[in-house]
């Protein structure tokens, strides 16, 4: 997190902002007590490099899988490089993965007694309404499975460019990231309504940690250690949202031979959603349609007001 990190906080704490707001530093990295074979948590935090988390990271750390070792049977990790899963088909007490080549065409068959589809909120729904298995699922399973995902939790960045918050200089090479959790205090034109249902995002400098490098040969790549440390730095800030399962967002199935389904998220319109829907489930928030605008626009400029 760091020590500019922690200046900008102080400063901020010290503002009427924290009124309404807890204001913290939060890190890059992913920190979370695994769970232990009863399924509760562990005693201490495992800390993962700063990244992007997903579902196959997690199932690797928590059976404690290691690359390297050659026994086909033994608990290392084993890697299937240039396939994909084009079906899943249950099989006796087990299942069928069948994979293609993408580089021959050809297909290969993988029979497991259990399959963990690890594809992420798009994909594993995708992968397995398209499959051979999904047919024979009970109802009630085939009505759940694409339906009720999350909006975005936050909205469109809103960036510009500082060279400090108050009295604390922020260069070129510093970053951090600071989290406004709502106090949920009632709004003072009414006394009643939440004034802020929802948390602020800053960001500074984020491309230092937002981005992977994934080639390091790319051409197109910034190298951050020639960054000079004068000059303006980047700040972005988003307003985030509860989520509230919404069953109207759906994968529909795919058209037949076809693998790209239909995707019907309610986001498009999402200020309609948080007037009518998001804001009221959360926070008991009722407006007009022009509140919602309003509200995040005059916070924006609360929030400038302290940037330099």
């Amino acid at each position: 997190m760091g020590s500019t990190a922690a200046a900008i906080v102080s400063k901020l704490e010290q503002s009427p902002l924290a009124h309404d707001f807890s204001i913290v530093e939060t890190p890059r990295a992913l920190s979370q007590p695994y769970l232990t074979l009863d399924a509760t948590p562990s005693t201490h935090f495992f800390t993962e490099p700063t990244g992007v988390f997903n579902t196959a990271e997690l199932l690797v750390n928590q059976v404690g899988l290691t690359p390297g070792l050659t026994d086909p049977d033994g608990p290392g990790l084993q890697l299937l490089l240039n396939h994909f899963v084009e079906d899943v088909q249950a099989q006796g007490q087990g299942y069928d993965l069948v994979t293609r080549d993408v580089l021959s065409a050809g297909t290969r068959t993988f029979h497991a007694r259990t399959v963990v589809l690890a594809g992420g909120s798009i994909e594993s729904p995708k992968l397995l309404r398209r499959s051979s298995m999904y047919s024979g699922l009970p109802q009630a399973a085939q009505s759940l499975i694409g339906r009720g995902l999350t909006d975005h939790p936050t909205s469109n960045s809103i960036n510009t460019f500082v060279t400090s918050i108050g009295n604390v200089p922020i260069s070129r090479r510093d970053h951090a990231k600071i989290i406004f959790d709502t106090r949920g205090r009632p709004d003072p034109a009414d006394g009643q309504q939440v004034r802020y249902p929802f948390n602020v995002e800053m960001n500074i400098n984020h491309e230092y940690w937002h981005l992977r490098d994934n080639d390091p040969n790319d051409p197109s790549r910034v190298d951050f250690s020639t960054t000079p440390s004068t000059g303006p730095s980047r700040l972005d800030i988003k307003f985030s949202f509860a989520n509230c399962l919404d069953d109207d967002n759906e994968f529909r199935p795919a058209a037949p031979f076809g693998y790209t389904p239909e995707i019907r998220f309610h986001n498009q319109s999402w200020m309609d959603r948080l007037r009518d829907s998001r804001f009221p489930a959360v926070a008991g928030w009722l407006s007009s349609a022009a509140n919602p605008v309003r509200t995040l626009a005059a916070l924006a400029l609360r929030l400038s007001k302290h940037l330099g």
